[in-house]
């Protein structure tokens, strides 16, 4: 899910006037994990493998290890888009990314109603024109709420010092990582919301305001990775086994979009990123995928991939080798975030012929004028 901030085509993770293609490729990475999730819990990996098996213990291994994911995602927005000089909203840059959204659900409804016509319905071409409305991708839908919001949350941090702003974000994440993991009591539902991706907004512009990814070297980013994913993972194998009394009420409780051990997973992976040094030739590859890296949430979550592609369709994991699940999962993933993007290539080049970006920037402006008189 890449940031809604950007300019459809344009990658700019940004650091200062810099660009950053360590976290460009971070975009990547995580929409990578994004579909390693779906292929292990909505293709039924996860819940087709006996509890104790080497296919169990090393299919959660690998979702927790991108549980981050969706974190990432989020931090990335607030850590890529933050300023201390004060922009406009690009409120075309949100229309291009619902054009983006109402695009793909439109070609897959019109080529499933096609080549497969009893996936779909015609009311399913209506359905395509409201993903907000319908709810049929949650990050978008939570996203659109925190986009109006961004600008309200970069003044916050624009006007607040580096120590006062460490400090709200240490008790931010005690308040709601920390204690609702144990106690679920701020209806943040696991993360599936508005109010946590704002938070991780906030801390994703906390970080790169106070410059955390120069504070923490990549070799303690790397370890504080594996070792966060091994307490993850083994509270997970030892509840289920029943070693460890104090795990096995919760086997599941470190892995959550707002488990602390999973929220730190995903600073650290842009620590990680942020400082990597890359040759020429490997931005420019950077640079022509990272601004295709959406494409893959939105074909796999597209309501008839999610119900006739997905679902189930990996339960062949639990009879197979061990060793040879991750080839398989990350086969597929890998696959299918190539196609995506690649697809969404040829959609770019469509959108531009179409001049939609400036279609989109005309709404724009008129929206301004109408606020103003408003307010006026």
């Amino acid at each position: 899910m890449n940031d809604v901030l950007l300019k459809q085509g344009t990658p700019a993770a940004a650091v200062g006037n810099r660009r950053n293609y360590g976290v460009d490729l971070l975009r990547i990475v995580a929409m990578f994990y994004v579909i390693v999730l779906h292929v292990l819990g909505r293709g039924g990996a996860l819940a087709a493998s006996d509890s104790g098996s080497s296919q169990y213990a090393v299919s959660w291994l690998m979702e927790t290890w991108a549980y981050c994911a969706v974190d990432c995602f989020a931090l990335i927005s607030g850590f890529a888009a933050y300023s201390e000089k004060e922009r406009p909203t690009r409120y075309a840059n949100y229309i291009m990314l619902w054009l983006q959204v109402v695009f793909y659900g439109l070609l897959v409804t019109v080529a499933a109603y096609f080549f497969r016509n009893d996936w779909v319905t015609r009311s399913d071409l209506v359905r395509s024109f409201f993903p907000v409305t319908n709810g049929d991708y949650w990050y978008f839908t939570a996203y659109t709420g925190l986009f109006v919001c961004i600008p309200l949350l970069n003044k916050v941090v624009r006007h607040l010092d580096e120590r006062y702003l460490m400090k709200t974000a240490i008790v931010l994440v005690l308040v709601f990582s920390c204690f609702e993991t144990l106690n679920e009591r701020f209806a943040l539902e696991g993360g599936y919301c508005f109010a946590w991706l704002a938070l991780l907004y906030l801390f994703g512009a906390i970080m790169k305001k106070c410059r955390l990814d120069q504070r923490i070297k990549s070799g303690y980013a790397q370890l504080g990775i594996a070792g966060l994913v091994g307490i993850s993972w083994l509270w997970l194998l030892l509840g289920n086994s029943g070693a460890l009394p104090f795990c096995s009420s919760e086997p599941k409780l470190l892995i959550s979009y707002t488990s602390p051990t999973i929220l730190g997973i995903a600073v650290l992976h842009v620590v990680f990123f942020s400082r990597l040094k890359l040759r020429p030739a490997v931005c420019r590859l950077i640079g022509f995928f990272a601004p295709c890296a959406f494409a893959g949430y939105i074909l796999n979550c597209q309501w008839t991939v999610w119900e006739h592609v997905m679902k189930d369709r990996f339960t062949y994991l639990a009879q197979t080798p061990s060793c040879l699940i991750p080839l398989h999962v990350v086969g597929f993933a890998a696959g299918f975030l190539l196609m995506a993007m690649l697809i969404d290539r040829v959609r770019q080049w469509l959108f531009g012929l179409l001049r939609l970006r400036k279609a989109a920037e005309w709404v724009e402006r008129l929206a301004r004028k109408v606020l103003n008189a408003i307010v006026k």
